[in-house]
């Protein structure tokens, strides 16, 4: 029983450390590596907090993501098509969102595997999103959801930069016309 109190009690010194390093972050710039089954795809990121995001693909297709904090759009530059999609209908909206992740972690424990601390996460449409932390130095390594298809992503996230300044034309949501 003692055992269970120290280790909690030690995490939770953790978890307000964990907290603090989110608050404090304002913008993100990172590398990823998506799989979808077995498809792998890489690229990078810029990231601001709250609700934006532009992703860009390193694929054949172009391949961009963007979130202007309202919608979500899925650009292939190749074939100029864009796919919109409501911000909030996405696992995406509350990864953007750190009040909400602050708010989540404040109010429940992770799960410990390997090097990870992480926190899964279920709305009420049951959009799933687990959010992977590195337990030693408490950085952002990635996250899991299921896609609009049914498939599990697997987003791992590497070489970030934090409170980077971005412009936030960056997350402009172009028009096909403009492709």
């Amino acid at each position: 029983m003692i055992f269970i109190l120290l280790c909690t009690k030690a995490w939770g010194f953790e978890k307000s450390n964990l907290i603090l390093k989110i608050n404090s972050i304002e913008t993100l710039i990172f590398k990823f590596e998506q799989t979808i089954e077995e498809k792998t795809e890489t690229g990078s990121c810029l990231l601001k907090y709250p609700l934006l995001i532009n992703c860009s693909y390193n694929d054949s297709l172009k391949k961009n993501l963007i979130s202007n904090g309202k919608t979500l759009a899925v650009i292939q530059r190749r074939y100029k098509k864009i796919f919109y999609y409501k911000l909030k209908k996405t696992p995406l909206n509350f990864l953007l969102d750190k009040n909400s992740i602050i708010s989540y972690i404040h109010q429940n424990e992770p799960i410990f595997s390997n090097d990870n601390a992480t926190f899964k996460i279920s709305d009420k449409k049951d959009n799933q999103l687990i959010i992977k932390f590195d337990k030693e130095n408490l950085n952002l390594k990635g996250w899991e959801t299921i896609d609009s298809y049914g498939k599990k992503v697997n987003f791992e996230i590497f070489d970030i930069k934090t409170n980077e300044k971005i412009d936030k034309e960056k997350f402009k949501v172009p028009s096909e016309e403009d492709l």
